[in-house]
């Protein structure tokens, strides 16, 4: 049977036999009687935010199906009339879950009540998390996001060479100079920047991959799965020149263990790298 948590809302499914027995929600760790939900999820009415723009409202199953397409990612937020305030996705209903709608598969989880003491059977916690939710984005493993930016650093390094090699070949005449020997350098290295900027910035706002991720098939992709834009690429370059120079590559460490691989600027520009 379908149950509904009276404190926060959140559905579940039990085993019709533990119908009368106290249940808690694995939501929000209310104590409730179980009893079977009749009401239509059509009552509740969600909200989410696209930038500015407030999107809704939407039943239960409208929402569930914008979780599980990527539109509504963790970090979205959502409102819906009970909440305290606009909240994330993880905050309201947890990140690792997912949404199980068929009460079969909850009854293979949920022990019945004549499989346990008596002292047991009165309190019963769902093992099934109730309207939990998934991305639907496969996340990019570190060692192919590794090898994608490796193969990029190997290319921007080979294009810098041919620069710099250019450089000398036009201003022999400058080498050893003292400081005219700098202005070249300088030069030479803004060069190397805005090529480097325009790599990087084109790629992603066109294909949403650099040749390097492209080998690997990973995109780059917004919070919630879209296309980044050009300026959101633009800004991701300048936000992984800070990770590479303040931070000395130390920005790339949370790849290693954050759930959703994201290094430091990628949490500035809100981007996900995912698999195809």
């Amino acid at each position: 049977m379908k149950v509904r948590c009276p404190d926060c809302g959140s559905r579940g499914s039990l085993n019709a036999e533990l119908a009368g027995q106290m249940a808690r929600c694995s939501q929000c760790g209310g104590k409730f009687v179980a009893k079977e939900d009749l009401s239509s999820g059509d009552g509740v009415k969600w909200y989410y935010a696209e930038g500015d723009q407030k999107i809704g409202p939407l039943n239960e199953d409208e929402f569930a199906l914008l979780v599980g397409a990527g539109t509504i990612a963790p970090e979205t937020l959502v409102w819906r009339k009970g909440m305290r305030g606009w909240q994330t996705l993880t905050e309201t209903r947890g990140e690792e879950t997912v949404f199980i709608p068929h009460v079969e598969e909850a009854d293979n989880q949920v022990p019945s009540a004549e499989s346990k003491p008596m002292a047991e059977a009165q309190e019963i916690r769902t093992a099934v998390t109730p309207a939990g939710w998934s991305t639907g984005l496969v996340y990019a493993g570190r060692a192919k996001r590794f090898s994608a930016k490796m193969i990029d650093f190997v290319f921007m390094f080979t294009l810098a060479t041919m620069i710099d090699g250019l450089s000398r070949r036009l201003f022999p005449a400058v080498q050893g100079a003292g400081g005219d020997i700098d202005k070249v350098y300088i030069v030479t290295m803004l060069i190397d920047m805005l090529l480097g900027m325009i790599y990087l910035t084109w790629f992603v706002g066109k294909f949403g991959a650099t040749p390097g991720k492209m080998v690997f098939n990973l995109k780059v992709v917004t919070s919630s799965g879209g296309k980044v834009g050009y300026r959101q690429a633009f800004g991701r370059y300048w936000a992984e020149s800070v990770v590479i120079w303040l931070t000395l590559m130390l920005g790339y460490l949370p790849v290693l263990f954050d759930s959703q691989r994201r290094g430091l600027h990628d949490r500035l520009c809100n981007t996900r790298v995912v698999q195809l």
